[in-house]
């Protein structure tokens, strides 16, 4: 396989499409510097899949389209197709030839072709895997790779080996698989702390989920006990509501007997009315209608009259131009006359003038003086080949002078420059000496150096025992932090989920927050609307138990809705608090008694903060609640209160009218809705004191890091001085040696020197001789053209007296031809006047026409106007007419409505007589319809009680007796105090103890499949770690032998080779050592600049023979080369060309002898790069045949 082809368009400096054929073998592109020579190169990169812009020269991928020059346009695509040879099957395709093509357009937009068949620039990257054409191969070297390997350290050195090796993606494998171990570690102590939280919530969960059983069970009892009852309750609301019906339908009937008759008679009078006040407004409108046509035909008749007298006005105008232009019109006529006899007059007298005879002796002059020019011109023809004569011969004398004049400065040139040599040697002396003072001064810094390293190591030491507590500490700081993270997440969990609220009351918010255009109005939970005090949480809780699951709404109807909700679902029962219909009872006289007890702390109302809006629904339920420091305190303010107000504790013992206690364990195990956010509340404190805590420690950590970077740094600035110290000592010696070598040189010149300025005088005299020759020769051209120029002046005089006597005769002939023209001028104007005047006279003529017949025109108008105004005067009398009978007719309408209007009054007097009677008997009717709602308010709420427990008919429960009525209430009373010892209770403890056991186990299962995960993947950073050092050891020690062989035919003798700094081969560095033929064994880095670039060169190579590639193009990598060593370098690449095609970018004449066949890179045009290419095998072809 071998590269074919490259086709470039719009590429860098390619601003045309260029077509460069390839061969195997050895090819070299030369040019001069600036010419495009490189852009090859990073064309072929670009194309074979590199995507980063800075591999090209370039900011900016759209950098590499041509940009345009001084005279051309940018263009808007770069396009590179390369064309490789598929004869022995190295790409996977049914191609003799694969052509990859690769476009970028300036929107950004890219395009990649293999054979003209659209792909992606992946596909090409996975063509060429592993053929040696892929990335990180080394089939493009140039002089950053050489270097790459000059400068780089030991360990910056090694990616150059795992390169070749094909390790790197396993170190990208690795890195990727320590992140996710990372992760999964994270992860495993996240699930630890929520598995931690949700054992210590399981326990508390089960005793509240068994409370909440017992309580479910009492509450049944409780209400079949009530259905006893409701019987009892239901019938007498049922007997009260049909005698308050009776009494209503009486009142109404009194109502019933006279109104009608008032009614009906109000009705008529009233529409009698109304059918009056239509017609006076029908009459009242005729007769606005007629009065507007009245203003309307006046208005006319008055325009009309206008009009008639400016018709009047223009007739008379319009007479008074057609008389004006007859007058002119006759006047132009006589005019036109006049004018027409002068213009006959001036052409006789033009006739009459005839050609003198001038203009013949005129013409015989001009034929003389064109015979007389003739021979001038020839003569100026040959005084001109004369001069060009003398010009080239003066020349050859000049150029004989100048090349004399040249030599003689280039013998003073040579002698100067044998004087330089000699001060040379001078100052090449005074250099070594230099060089020996420079050695002195190195040794003593050394020693300065040496010293400032081992203090800064100290320094580093203490700093590094800093960085280790700090960090110990900040990790500390950190798990404590994530840990109260989790507990936050938790309760924000269960806070926003509403998981310790009952079922009925989850639901009902959770469906206000996704459907809120269904429920509106939902306020929220008691709970989320009221703030407590620190420590008064037990209190409030054990005050409020369930009543905090209470909802808020803002009216009535929004928590009907509400409650329709819960049956539509069947989700169970909740209470709701209107904010319209709350009335909450103020504190009493014995709560303000209260107050000034003994460890009274205050109203709980009071204690509690709620929004302003909400102050209502605390009132209702803490209003009338003391809160007490104690129990012991409480006891006693009970008693002298006599057992009249409710009573809490601090820590939760209720004391209750009557006298009774509740008390035991305590209430947040039961819910503790107060005490998770005030729990919140605390975390989030916290969580903000620990996260300064660890700013400030991080900021001491990267403040002591920085003092680490700064030390370290000096440190290895301290370091690379005393390399560079080193590599001073070493300079020096090298700085003698090549002093001597120049020395040498410069003797050679001098010789040569010596030899130029001989042969230099040999030329001087033979320049001289010709001189002398030229010069004789120069004289006679010079007589010569004496004698051409007399001939050519007395000729130039015959002509200009011929000339002077064709000037007067011209003079006579133009006074004769000027009064010609004057005649010609006067014909002319009066030409011009008789067509003024005749277009002058058409025009009167036309004017005069449209005159006559604009008079006629306004006659006839006046005549129509005349006719109009007597039909509108006409008009007007009839509408006057009209008038007078509307307004009679209007003022009858406005008496009989006076009469009709009096008769209203008297009824409208009676009829509010009546409404008093009437009101009141109304109020009597509305008093006892109010009481029959309120009755019937209280069957609704009882019905639907039974219905949503399933009993739709009430009158199908057994009444009970008297004695059973009073043994059922009795029984009630007591299942009552027993639900009240058990409050509160969360109803909802079942389903969420189910739901954290589940989670609990589930979350378990996560942790198991995380440590198995975690396990995994420490065995795959294992096994990468083995694959990689295997395969690395394999290839270095490859490259190795390689490495020694190839510097071995570079050099032509000595040996190399490369050794690991330590033995963990998956991070050492490599070291580079190298013994050139006739020295010692030394580092890279102590090689001369020429000896380390063909080392570098010779390290690439033997990579290349580890992971060969079908072509390699090197670009400039000999520029740093002596001729010994590009002839050397050039002779190899010679003889591995046979084996691997070579394409060289170069500007070295040794490179070039070695070439198969040379391609010329040039800039004909700036900015524009142009090919040349030559088969040097054709040319010595020819040469032979020649």
């Amino acid at each position: 396989m071998s590269l074919k082809r490259i086709e470039i368009q719009g590429f860098k400096s390619f601003g045309d499409r260029v077509r460069l054929e390839l061969y195997p073998g050895l090819s070299v592109i030369v040019g001069p510097n600036g010419s495009g020579k490189s852009n090859i190169a990073d064309a072929i990169s670009w194309c074979l899949g590199e995507h980063r812009a800075s591999q090209l020269r370039g900011s900016r991928m759209e950098d590499i389209i041509f940009a345009g020059s001084d005279k051309r346009k940018p263009v808007g695509m770069a396009e590179v197709t390369l064309t490789l040879d598929n004869e022995t099957k190295t790409f996977p395709l049914p191609y003799e030839e694969i052509a990859v093509t690769r476009r970028l357009y300036r929107s950004g937009e890219s395009e990649f072709f293999i054979n003209k068949v659209p792909c992606r620039l992946k596909d090409i990257q996975a063509l060429f895997m592993d053929t040696g054409l892929g990335r990180g191969a080394y089939s493009l070297i140039g002089q950053g790779k050489v270097d790459e390997i000059l400068s780089s350290r030991p360990d910056e050195r090694r990616s150059v080996i795992e390169e070749a090796a094909g390790i790197v993606k396993y170190r990208y494998r690795k890195e990727e698989a320590l992140r996710k171990l990372a992760a999964a570690e994270q992860d495993l102590d996240r699930i630890s702390d929520i598995i931690n939280e949700l054992a210590s919530r399981i326990q508390p969960l089960a005793a509240q989920a068994a409370k909440a059983r017992q309580y479910k069970e009492l509450s049944e009892q409780a209400w079949q006990l009530e259905l006893s009852l409701f019987k009892r309750d239901w019938q007498e609301l049922t007997a009260k509501a049909e005698e308050i019906a009776q009494q209503v339908q009486q009142l109404k009937k009194e109502l019933q007997d006279e109104r009608p008759v008032i009614e009906e008679k109000l009705e008529q009078v009233r529409t009698e009315l109304l059918s009056l006040e239509k017609s006076i407004t029908d009459a009242r409108e005729k007769y606005h209608f007629i009065t507007s046509q009245i203003e309307t035909a006046q208005n006319k008749l008055s325009l009309t009259n206008d009009r008639l007298s400016h018709y009047h006005n223009e007739i008379a105008r319009a007479e008074k131009d057609c008389q004006e232009a007859r007058a002119a019109l006759q006047k132009l006529e006589t005019e036109l006359h006049q004018e027409k006899e002068k213009l006959d007059k001036l052409k006789q007298e033009a006739a009459a003038k005839s050609a003198s005879s001038g203009h013949r002796e005129l013409h015989q002059l001009a034929q003389e003086m064109q015979e007389k020019q003739a021979l001038l011109n020839n003569l100026n023809n040959d005084l001109i080949d004369q001069l060009n004569r003398v010009a080239q011969q003066r020349n050859i004398k000049n150029q004989a002078a100048d090349r004399k004049e040249q030599l003689n400065q280039r013998l003073s040139h040579m002698q100067r420059l044998a004087g330089q040599t000699a001060e040379r040697e001078k100052s090449l002396l005074a250099a070594l000496e230099r060089a020996q003072d420079k050695l002195q001064e190195a040794g003593r810094r050394k020693q300065l150096l040496v010293s400032g390293i081992q203090q800064r190591e100290q320094e580093l030491t203490q700093i590094n025992q800093d960085l280790s507590g700090l960090n110990a500490k900040l990790m500390r700081l950190k798990e404590t932090l994530v840990a109260k993270q989790s507990r936050l997440r938790v309760l924000d969990e269960s806070i926003s989920s509403h998981s310790s609220f009952i079922k009925p009351v989850r639901e009902l918010l959770k469906a206000a927050r996704d459907y809120p255009a269904e429920l509106t109005g939902i306020c929220g939970a008691v709970a989320d609307l009221i703030k407590v005090p620190r420590g008064m949480e037990t209190a409030i809780e054990a005050a409020l138990g369930s009543a905090l699951q209470n909802l808020v709404t803002e009216t009535s109807d929004q928590a009907k809705a509400a409650i329709e909700y819960l049956k539509k679902h069947n989700l169970g029962r909740a209470t709701f608090l209107p904010l319209d219909s709350l009335r909450p009872t103020p504190a009493g006289l014995w709560e303000k008694k209260a107050l000034g007890l003994p460890g009274v702390i205050g109203l709980a109302s009071d204690l509690t903060e709620a929004a302003a809006r909400y102050r209502s629904v605390v009132e209702l339920l803490l209003g009338r609640l003391v809160v007490v420091d104690k129990l012991d305190n409480a006891v006693k303010a009970a008693k002298q209160l006599q057992q009249r107000i409710r009573i809490v504790t601090l820590t939760g013992e209720l004391l209750h009218p009557g006298g009774s206690l509740t008390g035991g364990g305590p209430a947040r195990n039961a819910g503790g809705m107060l005490h998770s956010r005030r729990e919140r509340e605390e975390l989030a404190r916290q969580l903000q004191r620990l996260q300064q805590q660890i700013n400030e420690l991080a900021q001491r950590l990267a403040d002591k890091q920085l003092a680490q970077r700064q030390l370290t740094e000096a440190q290895q600035t301290c370091q690379q001085q005393l390399i560079n110290l080193e590599l001073e000592l070493q300079a020096a010696d090298i700085d003698v040696s090549k002093t001597g070598e120049e020395l040498q040189r410069v003797r050679e010149r001098i010789q040569e020197g010596q030899w130029e300025i001989a042969k230099t005088e040999q030329e001087i005299t033979s320049w001289s001789a010709n001189e002398a020759a030229a010069a004789e020769k120069l004289t006679v051209l010079e007589q010569e053209l004496e004698q051409l120029q007399i001939h050519l002046t007395s000729t130039q005089q015959a002509l200009a007296a011929v000339n002077d006597r064709k000037t007067q005769l011209e003079s006579a002939v133009h006074r004769e031809q000027i009064q010609q023209a004057e005649l010609r001028q006067q014909i002319l104007g009066s030409q011009k006047i008789m067509e003024r005047l005749t277009r002058e006279r058409e025009e009167k003529r036309m004017f005069l026409s449209s005159a006559e017949a604009q008079l006629i025109h306004l006659q006839n108008r006046v005549q129509e106007l005349a006719a109009q105004r007597l039909a509108l005067s006409d008009q007007l009398q009839g509408l006057q007419q009209d008038q007078q009978s509307a307004a009679e007719n209007l003022d009858k309408l406005k008496k009989k409505h006076e009469a009709e209007a009096a008769v209203l009054k008297q009824l409208e007097e009676r009829w509010q007589k009546l409404q008093a009677y009437w009101q009141q008997t109304r109020e009597q009717i509305h008093a006892l319809e109010l009481q029959q709602a309120r009755n019937q308010t209280e069957l609704e709420l009882l019905s639907k009680r039974l219905a949503e427990n399933g009993i739709a008919d009430p009158a199908g429960i057994p009444v009970a007796p008297a004695a059973s009525k009073r043994q059922a209430r009795a029984r009630w009373q007591e299942i009552k105090t027993q639900m009240a010892a058990l409050e509160p209770v969360n109803p909802g403890a079942e389903a969420e103890y189910r739901e954290v056991t589940e989670r609990y186990h589930f979350l378990l299962g996560q942790q198991q499949d995380l440590a198995e995960s975690k396990r995994a993947l420490q065995q795959l950073v294992e096994e990468l770690n083995r694959v990689m050092a295997a395969q690395f050891t394999e290839a270095f020690n490859i490259i190795n032998r390689n490495f020694n062989q190839v510097f071995q035919q570079l050099f032509g003798g000595g040996s190399a080779a490369m050794s690991l700094t330590d033995k963990n081969t998956l991070t050492c560095g490599i070291e580079i050592t190298a013994r050139p033929p006739g020295k010692k064994n030394q580092n890279l880095s102590l090689l001369s600049g020429g000896e380390r670039a063909l080392t570098a060169i010779a390290l690439l190579f033997a990579i290349l023979q580890y992971k060969p590639s079908p072509f390699c193009v090197l670009d400039e990598i000999e520029a740093s080369l002596d001729e010994a060593n590009v002839k050397r370098l050039a002779d190899y690449l010679s003889r591995t060309s046979q084996e691997v095609q070579f394409i060289v970018i170069s500007h070295r004449k040794g490179t070039m002898e070695q070439a198969d066949a040379l391609y010329g890179v040039t800039m004909d045009e700036a900015g524009v790069t142009r090919l040349l290419s030559m088969s040097l095998e054709e040319f010595k072809d020819k040469q032979r045949s020649a």
